[in-house]
């Protein structure tokens, strides 16, 4: 007996081992290696993790990065990096034909190499601190600088800068991005931007302008006291020379470490720190503590090794074959996103951690490495969920946590809004939110009309745009339903969001006439807007499949999360959810944007969020055919099909089993972006790194290889069949499933748990 199952622990062993030689293959196949410098930042590769990101590139014998960090909005809301790292090494090791920079993406890690010296640049995923390892075969001097083009103040006078902050615009008064403080101390460079508090800030003149000041001191205030930076050091290297010089469009000045005598072996650290603290002592003290830590762990690089292995062996997707760049590029994104897994601040659509100068963007742009157009602490909805929704079939559960704490963060901020303008209770959260949860003040509208409502943007795209936020609540109870994770601090949130529209629609109704709901007892949506395009709508598509399903998500739940009180009161306001409304063009029942509107004003297809991010209309459900005509026959959908930056085309294609029209337009967001590191797309609509362009491909490939509703799993819904692929993607009930499609036969099939199995509806066409 205990030989029988020595042999089958064995053969288990077995089994997992080919599985991790498998992946471990796999992921390795998604390296990218280069074999000559880069001309530029442009040319830089991404490293990092935690929350953490690094462009990392090799230029004129020069190791260089742009650091960035979750968190580091100054006075104006830009999104600063903490500065640039050099690293000279003399004599030159890289002017060699056997020079390689490798993305080792499986270890997370960039290397770079000669036939006589090896760097390798790391990102601690489980504490901020950056490595920079060298280990020569022959002794070299080494110089460390850190760069800062934020050496003294600055006054904004071109208009698209002022892009990159809140004001957006140019303003009566100047805006001014203020200096950083830089020095030694004890062989170290020092380096930190702490917002000021004798100048006027963003939060302040938001508040003011939008009639908020009552409730001043009630608001969460992520711009007061924050400070952010860090030290880099390096044992045995020595204070240095305070030099100046221009990268790009950019002066800066360099504080240099220099060792004082040839070495084999250097470690080179940057220690990073964003926080609001009471005082910058206060601020030091923590710094000084994350190195400490940092110094005693001795085993740092293997555990963010072994990190980012659990990491990759979550989820995978390869495609063999002429279509294997999309996968790879597909894995590149990930890894980008797996940077900021525990940062506090979600990543952001335009750039994440990873802009670089953006002159090399659009070449009118002659501004420093901070900027990005669409803000830095302001998340536009819209583009936030696409960055954010593919992780939960890629199983990144936990990375979904700081887009979610985001909102809960701000909740307070929007229930106040609500408040202060209506008087009535919920959640009131529009479009180019501030990170205080207040709308963008030149996007809510300074030049408005006197007697217009205080708690709606002025503004023809904006106006009434609030029911996005259910996309957000949607991820939040799908974590429950995916990972059964603990969501029981997030269903205040979700109650909060519903009681807006509950509170906020009836009352509109009763101003304008004496019943709350319409002769069938349903809400009156009126004014509402779906997304950005279809303006000033009555009964508004999106709102009706956003609470429709949220509301029965919500029911659905274990009672300990919902008592019967509340119960009662959600499955009545259920009830009152209007339809969804219908229209017919050229013969074919189509899904209406709204019911009646009154102006088309953008380009996005809100008729089809149903089927995306809403899953209301899909293989095995009624209506599938009333979705397909809409793809087929809207106007909107046929004039505006594209693959470029956040378009959902190709996501609504595969959920719709149009599988031509779904892999080419994913094959397209998969194509190699113009710079030199693939997964860079864009600028499309907003920044490069274009965060929801990546999105949408993922999304769009995870669809088109796994569908499931609630308790069925559609394999292979709008998959080619000659097209060779292997997959690993997370389902709901706690389900991973790992297939592999070769020569059009399924070759492979494992599903865990073993019993939900019998769910999986096989469908090769």
């Amino acid at each position: 007996m205990r030989f029988i199952l020595y042999t089958g622990l064995q053969l288990l062993l077995i089994l997992i081992c080919q599985k991790a030689v498998s992946q471990n293959a796999g992921i390795t196949s998604c390296n990218v290696e280069w074999n000559t410098q880069s001309k530029n930042a442009s040319e830089s590769m991404p490293c990092g993790g935690g929350n953490i990101g690094l462009n990392v590139w090799v230029e004129k014998g020069d190791i260089l990065f742009y650091m960035a960090q979750g968190g580091t909005f100054d006075e104006n809301n830009a999104m600063f990096k903490p500065g640039r790292i050099r690293i000279k090494i003399s004599p030159d090791p890289f002017n060699d034909a056997s020079f390689k920079q490798v993305l080792n993406i499986k270890d997370g890690n960039v290397v770079i190499t000669t036939k006589d010296i090896k760097v390798v640049v790391w990102v601690d995923v489980f504490k901020p601190v950056i490595h920079a390892d060298v280990k020569s075969k022959r002794p070299v001097n080494i110089q460390a600088s850190f760069e800062t083009w934020r050496y003294k103040d600055h006054i904004i006078t071109e208009a698209p800068e002022l892009r990159s902050t809140s004001y957006k615009v140019k303003q009566s008064f100047d805006v001014i991005t203020y200096k950083d403080s830089v020095a030694y101390y004890n062989n170290a460079v020092i380096f930190y931007h702490r917002n000021r508090n004798d100048v006027q800030n963003i939060f302040d003149y938001t508040v003011e302008k939008e009639g908020m000041n009552s409730v001043k001191p009630e608001l969460f205030n992520p711009i007061i006291n924050n400070t952010f930076g860090g030290m880099m050091l390096a044992s045995g290297m020595r204070a240095s020379a305070i030099d100046s010089g221009k990268y790009a469009d950019s002066y800066y000045k360099s504080y240099s470490l220099q060792t004082t005598k040839p070495v084999r072996k250097q470690n080179i650290t940057v220690v990073l720190n964003a926080e609001q603290t009471k005082d910058i002592q206060t601020w030091m003290d923590d710094l000084t503590e994350i190195y400490q830590l940092a110094k005693k762990q001795k085993d740092a690089f293997a555990e963010t090794v072994s990190w980012w292995h659990t990491y990759w062996n979550k989820s995978y997707i390869y495609i063999n074959g002429a279509d294997s760049a999309m996968s790879i590029n597909y894995q590149l994104l990930r890894y980008m996103l797996g940077c900021n897994v525990y940062g506090k601040y979600p990543t952001k659509f335009n750039g994440g951690l990873f802009t670089f100068d953006p002159v090399y963007v659009e070449s009118s742009y002659h501004f420093s490495p901070d900027f990005r157009l669409w803000g830095g602490g302001t998340f536009t909805a819209q583009n936030q969920r696409l960055v954010y929704f593919g992780m939960l079939k890629s199983g990144d559960f936990d990375m979904m946590k700081p887009q979610f704490d985001f909102y809960t963060r701000i909740q307070k901020n929007a229930e106040l809004r609500s408040k202060v303008y209506w008087n009535h209770d919920g959640a009131c959260f529009t479009e180019q939110l501030e990170n205080f949860g207040l709308p963008n003040v030149f996007e809510y509208g300074l030049k408005r009309p006197e007697n217009s409502d205080k708690g709606v943007e002025y503004n023809a795209w904006l106006e009434y745009t609030w029911e996005t936020v259910f996309e957000f609540c949607n991820m939040m109870l799908e974590t429950w339903h995916y990972n059964n994770d603990d969501i029981s601090s997030y269903i205040p949130f979700v109650k909060s969001c519903i009681d807006f529209f509950d509170q906020h629609y009836t009352m509109l109704a009763k101003q304008r006439g004496v019943k709350a709901f319409d002769s069938t007892g349903h809400y009156i949506f009126y004014p509402t807007s779906a997304a950005e395009t279809y303006k000033m709508t009555y009964n508004s598509t999106t709102v009706i499949a956003a609470m429709q399903t949220i509301l029965q998500k919500l029911l659905a739940l274990p009672s300990s999360y919902l008592d019967s009180s509340l119960y009662k009161k959600y499955d009545s306001i259920l009830k009152r959810i209007p339809p969804i409304p219908f229209t017919n063009i050229n013969g074919h029942t189509t899904i209406a944007p709204a019911q009646t509107w009154q102006r088309i004003n953008n380009t996005e297809i809100p008729q089809l969020y149903p089927v995306f991010p809403w899953r209301i209309y899909g293989i095995g459900k009624p209506g599938l055919d009333t979705a397909i005509n809409t793809y087929k026959y809207d106007p909107q959908v046929m004039n505006n099909k594209s693959a470029k930056g956040w378009r959902q085309e190709n996501i609504f294609a595969a959920r719709l089993g149009l599988t031509d029209e779904a892999f080419n337009l994913t094959k397209e967001k998969l194509t190699s972006g113009k710079h030199r590191f693939a997964a860079f797309f864009g600028p499309g609509y907003d920044w490069t790194p274009d965060m929801n362009w990546g999105g949408t491909a993922m999304i769009g490939l995870q669809e088109m290889l796994l569908q499931a509703d609630d308790e069925n799993i559609y394999l292979f819904r709008a998959w080619p069949k000659d097209k060779d692929v292997s997959f690993k993607l997370h389902a709901p009930h706690n389900t991973t499933v790992e297939a592999a499609l070769k020569d059009g036969k399924l070759i492979s099939l494992n599903v865990m748990p073993a019993e939900r199995r019998k769910y999986v509806r096989v469908l090769l066409k």
